[in-house]
């Protein structure tokens, strides 16, 4: 048996063409947040294949493109600070902060120095115009004591004008009576010559008493017209230059100081028995004042006015404890002054008047210090 022949291939139809995509190389890592995207696969025909070379180099391009994005897209981190760092920062801020405390200190010291010299201008300005309204209420009382005297001084011009008429008067009388005695002499009347003896005798005594009163009024006269406005001395700087019946009074008022309201109480009634003293005003006066107020100056002299035409009136100056002891002591002895002069210059001929001063004290108001700038009027009576 022959074997069957092989059949013969009929001719095969072209095979399709197949698609070779190229072979990736291995991948390479991308920094985010850059996303390279995968190449498109290439429907061509077969291509060369790249070299390993130039594929490597496109990576590393992209990869520092990326990281180059991601350097400026994100926000750069902050190195931490060492502690040399920042106690070099502390001590940095802290010499700014001294720097700037000294010249705030220096702008401090420098105002307070301005405002001191202020209040020190201030302080001398009040202290003189204390010393001029001071001088103003002497001269003040000066003037009304001059007017006061001059005007004594025309009543007893009048008074004596009048008596020297009435004298006059009764010298011609007196003639006229020697006259008629004369004409009676050769033809005496005893009736008439009594009755002309009484009328002489009588006009002897007028005239005796005119003349007397005339010689007074001159010696008046004189007084006043030598001394027309010599102000008295109404302040005492200390205990011996008191009048003798204020002595006593001073020395109680001034060992007061320290005492309770109830001991001071005791001893007001006491000075009234034992001195005959009692106060009969109180003038108040602001701090650092040492003028009265016009009401207090015009309440003084209608006061005096109602006391009894005899006595001391004793005007005793105060001063509160604030402020310097030495300037308290010439601001309750201006006080004293002020109140002696209103009072001297509306006194009753019959009055005295004195001033002097105890200083700083509280016991008029140990927690209200305006209590204490005061002054204290008392009358001391006369003793019989």
């Amino acid at each position: 048996m022959t074997e069957p022949a092989a059949p013969t291939p009929s001719p095969a139809s072209p095979a399709p063409s197949a698609t070779v995509a190229p072979s990736a190389p291995a991948p390479a890592p991308v920094a985010p947040p850059v996303v390279v995207p995968a190449a498109a696969p290439v429907v061509e025909a077969p291509k060369p294949a790249a070299s390993p070379a130039v594929l490597v180099l496109g990576f590393i391009i992209m990869a520092l493109l990326g990281a180059i994005l991601a350097v400026n897209l994100k926000p750069k981190a902050t190195t931490p600070e060492t502690s040399s760092d920042i106690a070099a920062r502390i001590k940095k801020d802290s010499e700014a902060l001294i720097s700037m405390n000294s010249r705030s200190q220096g702008q401090i010291t420098e105002r307070d120095s301005q405002l001191l010299s202020k209040t020190k201008e201030i302080i001398d300005l009040e202290r003189t115009n204390q010393v001029l309204m001071s001088q103003y209420a002497t001269a003040k009382a000066d003037l009304e004591r001059a007017l006061a005297n001059s005007g004594s001084i025309d009543i007893t011009k009048r008074q004596l004008s009048d008596a020297l008429k009435q004298v006059d008067g009764l010298t011609s009388d007196l003639a006229k009576v020697r006259a008629e005695l004369a004409s009676y002499a050769n033809r005496p009347d005893p009736g008439d010559v009594s009755d002309l003896q009484r009328r002489l005798d009588e006009a002897l005594r007028a005239k005796g008493f005119y003349e007397t009163k005339a010689k007074e009024l001159e010696i008046k006269l004189a007084s006043l017209t030598a001394q027309p406005a010599a102000p008295s001395r109404l302040f005492a700087a200390s205990e011996n230059e008191l009048l003798p019946n204020a002595v006593a009074l001073f020395r109680g008022l001034r060992e007061l100081e320290g005492r309770s309201d109830s001991e001071i109480l005791a001893a007001y009634t006491g000075f009234s028995q034992t001195f005959g003293a009692a106060v009969v005003s109180n003038v108040n006066f602001p701090t650092g004042s040492s003028t009265p107020s016009p009401a207090d100056d015009d309440a003084l002299r209608a006061k005096v006015r109602t006391e009894p035409d005899d006595g001391l009136l004793l005007v005793v100056g105060y001063a509160s404890k604030t402020g310097n002891v030495d300037d308290n002591r010439t601001l309750s002895s201006n006080r004293a002054t002020a109140v002696a002069n209103s009072l001297d210059a509306a006194k009753l001929p019959g009055q005295k008047v004195q001033a002097v001063y105890l200083g700083q004290t509280d016991r008029f108001g140990s927690s209200r210090p305006e209590r204490n700038q005061i002054c204290e009027v008392w009358h001391i009576r006369t003793k019989n």
